[in-house]
């Protein structure tokens, strides 16, 4: 099947087991100024999605997903590269990306090479 690449703009979500933290933060992320949800099609159908933020000058890849019957099919380095390229046609010259350590992403990324910069997250609800 030939993937096809393109933005979209619903509510969308892979939720494949999705803990309450990571839609919390998906939801976050997607209404985020700057923020653009990406999405890849096999056969008319959504395989996978993915966040790219642009602030000033650094574009931010995160929050993607790709449904389990899709993977292995080199969804996310569709989704990594077709973000890296808005990014591009945006005049961004330097691109991030937020993977959670030893994971399938991490490599994904790093077989694009993009390189550790430092583990570390700390997401918590600020409370008044």
């Amino acid at each position: 099947s030939q993937i096809r690449v393109h933005r979209f703009d619903s509510n969308g979500y892979c939720n494949d087991n999705l803990d309450p933290e990571s839609e919390r933060l998906g939801r976050t992320l997607f209404h985020a100024k700057g923020s653009q949800v990406v999405g890849a099609w096999v056969g008319g159908q959504v395989a996978g999605v993915g966040i790219l933020t642009i602030v000033d000058k650094l574009a931010t890849l995160n929050a993607a997903c790709t449904l389990l019957e899709y993977r292995n099919l080199g969804i996310q380095k569709a989704l990594i590269e077709s973000r890296m390229a808005i990014a591009a046609q945006n005049g961004i010259k330097m691109v991030m990306a937020r993977v959670s350590p030893a994971s399938v992403s991490q490599r994904n990324f790093e077989k694009l090479g993009f390189r550790i910069g430092y583990q570390s997250m700390l997401l918590e609800e600020i409370t008044k």
